[in-house]
């Protein structure tokens, strides 16, 4: 069982609503499936937002317990069932990269501030990484946005029965390419995610990979980008069986680092940031930080720059997390006196809004110098510097005791002394630190 993890979302309350008011859990029961409509969704929230749920911990409680997931087979038309439908992937990229240049006469594209799908694929593409990928230097950007899919069928695998299929019918359902590069000799699809998640929602790709395999002689070739604070990791996936969405299979993963993003801090920059910053109380009333990924905040704060607020519903769909570990990034942010709440929307503080305005290697800088402002965090950073490395479970567990030890148990301090010490070392070091 879920264990409550999203059940105090808006989201997850209303298809509690929807989920017996149409008795879905029994209707699929008896069929193995259930049809729901945008019209039927739209009585409690607009579908496009109900039905947004590109990771495995953004699904409601009810789906996540029951094994279910929800598919568009039409224009305003869903199929919710026991569907394998999705996939996973590595988090950890391993240590193999590719180093690219990016012109430097390109002014007009910010590429030290990734914070939109779009952005990311035209960095890729002026930067040459497409060209390597492909493996040709006529390699084009072609299709993108909002489509239609065309009419096509495909089986799925169950969830519950792993040898039993459900076999769909899609007709004009709609879809969107965040981009795709066509070659002389292949097409490729891609599904662009400015984040890192363990596994991704397979109709991303397969449905867009359906509608050009049946338009085009070329060979389709789907592939999943993931953009991680410098680094460019592209998934190269194929379909075994064209017929069946649940064939999918992992071909190749390559990384990609533009020369100009190493951004590895030295003892200098951490000497700056340990002077920059005058010790304060630590704050009252708010958790300490419990956030094991501390990149993860550094997007949020990117993404409320972008979209000036973002709930805590907002953060479990968008990034991937139940709707606990999204309370502890937002808390690790209003701790840090980056975000601010009002009425449970997160906004930047003026501290936030300064720093999200800085190119990448200073914002690093000024986040490890905001850490520097609490006592507890700053032995850890000033032991870094020392040792020249990153501290071991027992050394943080000792530096962080006399901080915690009033509040919290031995077992707790132990987990929260590593969660400090892999922020610092995702801050000094973080083109290493992805996963």
């Amino acid at each position: 069982m879920s264990k409550n993890r999203n059940s105090t979302r808006i989201i997850d309350k209303n298809w509690k609503l929807l989920f017996d008011k149409y008795d879905i859990l029994n209707q699929i029961d008896m069929h193995g499936f259930f049809i729901i409509t945008s019209s039927q969704i739209n009585e409690f929230k607009e579908a496009r937002l109900m039905t947004k749920f590109d990771y495995i911990d953004s699904l409601p409680d009810l789906f996540y317990d029951n094994k279910i997931s929800i598919l568009p087979t039409r224009r305003g038309e869903y199929i919710i069932g026991p569907f394998e439908a999705y996939q996973t992937i590595d988090k950890n990229f391993g240590d193999t990269y590719e180093y690219i240049q990016f012109p430097q006469w390109i002014k007009t594209l910010d590429y030290e501030n990734i914070t939109s799908e779009s952005t990311m694929i035209n960095a890729a593409t002026v930067s040459g990484m497409l060209n390597k990928l492909t493996n040709t230097e006529k390699a084009i950007q072609t299709v993108s946005g909002r489509m239609t899919t065309g009419t096509f069928d495909f089986k799925i695998k169950n969830t519950k029965f792993n040898s039993e299929y459900h076999q769909i019918s899609v007709k004009n359902s709609q879809l969107e390419i965040d981009g795709s590069i066509e070659t002389e000799k292949a097409f490729y699809i891609i599904e662009a995610k400015n984040n890192i998640t363990d596994n991704f929602l397979i109709r991303q790709l397969y449905y867009p990979y359906r509608r050009w395999k049946n338009i085009i002689d070329k060979p389709v070739i789907p592939v999943y980008l993931q953009y991680r604070d410098g680094v460019y990791n592209f998934s190269i996936f194929e379909f075994d069986n064209f017929e069946e969405y649940s064939s999918i299979y992992l071909k190749e993963r390559r990384n990609f680092i533009l020369v100009n993003q190493i951004d590895i801090l030295d003892d200098g920059d951490i000497e700056r940031a340990l002077k920059s910053s005058n010790l304060e109380k630590e704050p009252e009333g708010i958790p300490f930080p419990q956030a094991d990924d501390f990149i993860k905040v550094k997007d949020i704060m990117a993404y409320i720059e972008d979209n000036d607020e973002i709930t805590n519903d907002g953060v479990s769909i968008m990034f991937g997390v139940h709707s606990r570990q999204a309370a502890y990034y937002l808390n690790a942010g209003y701790y840090l006196n980056l975000f601010r709440f009002n009425d449970r929307t997160a906004t930047l503080t003026e501290r936030g809004k300064e720093i999200a305005r800085l190119t990448k290697r200073e914002q690093k800088i000024e986040l490890l110098s905001q850490l520097a402002k609490y006592k507890s965090f700053r032995v850890l950073i000033e032991h870094r510097l020392r040792t020249g490395r990153k501290s071991t479970p027992t050394e943080s567990e000792y530096l962080l005791k006399p901080f915690l030890k009033e509040k919290y148990s031995p077992y707790t301090i132990r987990r929260r002394s590593r969660t400090i010490a892999s922020w610092i070392e995702q801050l000094i070091n973080s083109n290493q630190t992805l996963s």
